[in-house]
């Protein structure tokens, strides 16, 4: 299962708040599914600009699949803007 696609997501960034420090909190909501089952994802990370442009981020996420389950996930990773808007490309890890 290492290297394994088990999730997808896609949604968008609900909230932006600017921290202390210049980190920034975001929240964002989504639909996808988790091991072949449909889900909702709801999520907030805290992400740290780094001097090169990259944002390197940390936070939660609580998955619900359509029959109920949940699924509380800590994630981390790196993201980047796209240069559209508030839209980004993230790439991280994950674990339930």
């Amino acid at each position: 299962m290492i290297g394994e696609v088990i999730a997808y997501f896609k949604g968008k960034i609900t909230g932006v708040r600017v921290l202390s420090g210049g980190k920034i909190e975001t929240s964002e909501q989504g639909l996808g599914s988790i091991l072949g089952t449909e889900a909702t994802w709801l999520a907030t990370s805290v992400s740290t600009p780094m001097s090169n442009g990259i944002l390197m981020g940390e936070g939660d996420a609580l998955v619900t699949t359509k029959d109920g389950e949940v699924v509380i996930i800590r994630k981390i990773g790196i993201g980047w803007s796209t240069g559209r808007g508030r839209k980004a490309n993230r790439r991280g890890g994950f674990s339930i």
